[in-house]
């Protein structure tokens, strides 16, 4: 993944401090021809080591743990995001005159 220098964040305290602040992550890992993906909360916690690592919970029943957890040779890529944004077409002038969608 091509990851422009303007957006690639060097300092672990700033990866650290995001991931403290919205524990909620994607985890995808790809699993033969399949990628799985879930959400599970993930907290920071250190132990020790350079990077600390991350706590969380997946159900047995799911996928990425019956098909991934038990194979510990496998890559995983672990999304932190802010709360993000929701632009409401409601919000647009047009829209309420027009009843239309938003123009994309």
């Amino acid at each position: 993944m091509k990851v422009f220098s303007t957006f690639k964040e060097q300092n672990f305290d700033n990866i650290k401090t995001l991931m403290t602040e919205f524990p909620l992550a994607t985890i995808a890992v790809a699993s033969g021809d399949t990628l799985e993906a879930c959400h599970t909360p993930l907290i920071w916690q250190d132990d020790g080591s350079e990077y600390d690592c991350l706590v969380g919970h997946v159900a047995k029943i799911n996928p990425i743990y019956e098909q991934n957890l038990t194979n510990s040779d496998k890559n995983w890529l672990v999304i932190f995001q802010d709360t993000g944004h929701y632009i409401s077409p409601n919000w647009y002038p047009d829209k309420a005159k027009t009843h239309k969608e938003v123009p994309t």
